[in-house]
């Protein structure tokens, strides 16, 4: 899945992960299925799973980055601007390059 993702392939990216969903789950499969989504402008299921990859790993930035976009790309802006407070707010335990471009993304 992927492999296909990084290739472009987003629809045939879903195909197999709605094979293997059954068999496998996680943080990082339910931020690649919601990065998916969001490439094929399908904001509303990127945003479950972002929410649920939230969930799992609620200390993490990269989730709150994938719902700031897609709610961004949807012109909701009362929502985006919720998640950039929750993402100024948030404690940073581990500085990184991640977290300063999402931090500074939602400056913008």
């Amino acid at each position: 899945m992927s492999v296909q993702y990084h290739a472009g392939e987003f629809s045939k990216a879903l195909h197999t992960y709605n094979k293997l969903r059954c068999y496998w789950s996680g943080y990082n499969i339910e931020l690649l299925v919601g990065d998916t989504y969001r490439q094929l402008s399908r904001y509303a299921e990127a945003i479950y799973h972002y929410q649920n990859a939230l969930n799992m790993c609620p200390n993490r930035f990269a989730p709150l980055e994938g719902m700031y976009l897609s709610y961004d790309n949807l012109g909701d802006w009362v929502r985006r601007d919720s998640v950039a407070d929750v993402i100024e707010a948030k404690q940073v335990k581990v500085n990184s390059y991640d977290v300063e471009r999402i931090k500074s993304l939602i400056k913008h």
